[in-house]
Parts: C-alpha cells; structure tokens; sequence
C-alpha cells in the first residue's frame, strides 16, 4: 500500500508543483509572466497538461476494475491488462493530439475570435437570403498586447520624520514607514 498511497500521488504532485522550475530551465524563459499564454501558443505546454490530465484520469478508472469486470461481465485480467496498457498510451495519444490540435491551430488566421451572426429571411416567392448582423461592440476590438512589468517600483513613504508609527496617506491607505 506505500507504493500506489504515499509514492506514487507524492511523485505526480512533485512533477505538477515543479513543472515551472523544470520547463523554465528547459526553455531558459526567465521573464515574470503576469498574463496567460493562449493553449494553442504554448503547444508543448498544452500537450504536457493534457497528458498529465489523461493519466490522472486513466489512474482513476482504472481504480474501480473490479466494479468494471463485473459490470461489463468480463474477466478481472483482462481489464486489469487494459488498464496497464492504456496508462501508458492514453497519455502518448492525449498529448500527440493536443499537441496536433494547438499547431493546427496556430496556422488559422482569426481562429478563437467570435464570427459575426447571420440572419436567414424568406421572401415572400420563399427565396432564403442571409444578411449579415452589424458587428456587436466586442467584434470590432483588438488583442491587446502585454505591457512588459517594471523592474522596480519606487514608493516615497510619508514624511512622518521617520518614525515607526502608523500614518494613512490622503487615499486611506495605512503605511508603514520602514
């Protein structure tokens, strides 16, 4: 029981807790990220999710293998052979397609933004012809761009002569002179 109840959940919560660590020295990506990354930009990183989703998943139902066998009226080895085999390929498979999928993706101009509607009229011959709906107000913006994050922020403190004391500024903030 230490195995699959202390090893194995410890092992996979390190790998998800050091993830940033490890693909930051892998990609040698040292800059402060303060926005999220589209999936379909970040395809490596998609399929590494994917996977390590696929194969929480897959450790789950194979978790009940017994109630399966029986549900499905199969033999228990077999389904327990199933799962050996599929923990491994369902992740490989999983991060293979996501990854597909993100670089499919990144060649399509204007994918993930919303397409203007289309209303459909009949004429009274009961000719269909669509006409276009005016653009809504989130249609016509631009993505906006990070603005990179500054070095360093300089806050002047109160001029309470130095003192340790509690001041609140003319915003009511309460600042501490250090």
């Amino acid at each position: 029981m230490f195995l699959p109840a202390v090893v194995f959940p410890g092992l996979i919560f390190t790998i998800c807790l050091l993830w940033p660590a490890i693909e930051r020295r892998h990609t040698g990506d040292n800059e402060l990220h303060n926005l999220l990354d589209r999936p379909r930009n970040r395809p490596k990183r998609t399929a590494a999710g994917v996977a390590m989703i696929a194969l929480l998943f897959t450790l789950f139902c194979a978790s009940s293998t017994d109630v399966m066998a029986n549900f499905f009226h199969v033999s228990l080895n077999e389904v327990i052979w199933f799962f050996r085999v599929a923990v491994i390929v369902v992740p490989i498979v999983a991060a293979l397609v996501a990854y597909q999928l993100c670089r499919e993706m990144q060649g399509v101009h204007g994918i993930g933004k919303r397409k203007r509607a289309v209303v459909v009229r009949r004429s009274a011959e009961g000719e269909y012809t669509t006409v276009p709906t005016p653009p809504r107000p989130d249609d016509v913006g631009e993505e906006l761009h990070p603005e990179p994050v500054p070095d360093r922020i300089d806050i002047k403190p109160l001029g309470n002569g130095g003192s340790l004391e509690t001041e609140t500024s003319p915003t009511g903030v309460r600042q501490v002179t250090r």
